[in-house]
C-alpha cells in the first residue's frame, strides 16, 4: 500500500499527458477532414480509432465518430457521416 501511495503521484501526470497528446493529435488530424470526404479517406487520415461510433440522435440517416478531446473542451471531437454513402457531413471540434 505504501508503494502505491508513492507511485501514484508519479503515474497520474504521465497518464494525463498521454491523454492530452492523443487529443492534440486528433485535433490536428480532424482539421484536415472536410465535408464530402469518404469514410475510407477519413480512416486513412486519422491515426487513432474513434472512441465511440453511434447513430446521430438528431437524425437517423447519420452516424457519428467520436474522438478523445482535451479535458477542458466543451464536448468530444466528432465527425458526422451520412448513412447513405458514408461521406462526411460535418466536423465538430468542440470549440
Amino acid at each position: 500500500m505504501k508503494m502505491i501511495n508513492k507511485l501514484l503521484p508519479l503515474l497520474i501526470p504521465g497518464l494525463l499527458m498521454s491523454c492530452n497528446q492523443k487529443a492534440e493529435q486528433n485535433f490536428r488530424e480532424l482539421k484536415a477532414v472536410k465535408p464530402g470526404m469518404t469514410i475510407n479517406q477519413v480512416r486513412e487520415l486519422m491515426s487513432n480509432n474513434p472512441d465511440k461510433i453511434e447513430q446521430a440522435y438528431w437524425d437517423s440517416t447519420q452516424f457519428v465518430y467520436s474522438y478523445k478531446s482535451p479535458p477542458a473542451a466543451a464536448d468530444r471531437y466528432q465527425i458526422i457521416f451520412t448513412e447513405k454513402d458514408s461521406t462526411v457531413v460535418k466536423v465538430n471540434l468542440a470549440e
